[in-house]
């Protein structure tokens, strides 16, 4: 019982971890939006469809 339940504990880690990375890599993605738009390289209008898109892939 407790090599199943350990496994299982593996397991949970394993989906926290990659949910923590999808988590950083949208936080990356989120601070790139920003640079852009303080650099003037977007519009207001094109960071809040980025930004949009970028929240609506983060994992929950």
């Amino acid at each position: 019982m407790a090599v199943k339940e350990a496994a299982e504990a593996g397991k949970r880690a394993k989906k926290e971890t990659e949910k923590e990375s999808r988590i950083i890599a949208s936080l990356k993605q989120i601070e790139n939006v920003c640079e852009e738009l303080k650099a003037g390289k977007v519009s207001t209008k094109e960071a809040l469809d980025k930004l949009k898109d970028i929240s609506d892939k983060m994992p929950e």
